[in-house]
């Protein structure tokens, strides 16, 4: 499973994709050693390249790594999974690190309309989402807004390790709640993995 193609197909699938990030995926791969007859096409379509040039390469390179192209919904899972394991892999920029995620989702999903009571909480983000916001004010009036009873520098020290307290929470509930597979099959964790390692929890 290549973690990188995972990510771009996941992104596919929300529409965020253009024809200059598949083309820079397929490069990737190359470099990788990875080469498919379709991506000369791709790798031949010049300084500004058409969707018709590279979707073929891209969806050829997604089938040879057995990375499927979710739904919309099962996306945004995923997506939200791959940037909270970034924010705990980089602790030191773990607010920089969620504003990438709330750049590149939030603003391409619907998170109002499943919403129940406060913006996310239908995926399980809200806290993130309030922590993040609440960073111009912490930064702004470093004076006035404190974190846990924390000003200026060491209120912008506890709100990153609060972002990354509840990233591992998220990521955390997130691996203990129980596959389709294992939901509808009965099967095992360690089973279900094997039988479909692409398939996200359902909530």
């Amino acid at each position: 499973m290549n973690p990188s193609l995972r990510y771009q197909a996941a992104r596919h699938a929300l529409g965020m994709l253009n024809a200059d990030d598949m083309k820079a995926t397929i490069k990737a791969l190359c470099d990788e050693g990875i080469f498919l007859d379709v991506f000369i096409d791709a790798l031949d379509s010049g300084l500004h390249p058409q969707m018709e040039d590279v979707l073929p390469a891209f969806i050829a390179a997604l089938q040879y790594s057995d990375v499927a192209v979710p739904s919309r919904d099962e996306a945004v899972w995923q997506l939200i999974e791959y940037h909270l394991n970034r924010v705990v892999s980089n602790q030191d920029r773990a607010w920089q690190e969620l504003e990438v995620f709330v750049t590149e989702v939030n603003m391409e999903y619907d998170f109002h309309t499943p919403t129940k009571q406060y913006l996310g909480d239908s995926h399980g983000i809200e806290l993130l989402l309030g922590l993040y916001w609440s960073a111009d004010d912490v930064r702004k009036r470093p004076n006035e807004v404190t974190v846990n009873g924390l000003f200026g520098d060491a209120a912008w020290v506890e709100l990153n390790r609060l972002i990354v307290v509840e990233a591992t929470r998220w990521l955390r509930d997130r691996a203990a709640k129980p596959s389709i597979e294992q939901v509808v099959y009965g099967l095992s964790p360690s089973l279900a993995s094997k039988f479909a390692p692409d398939c996200p929890s359902e909530d």
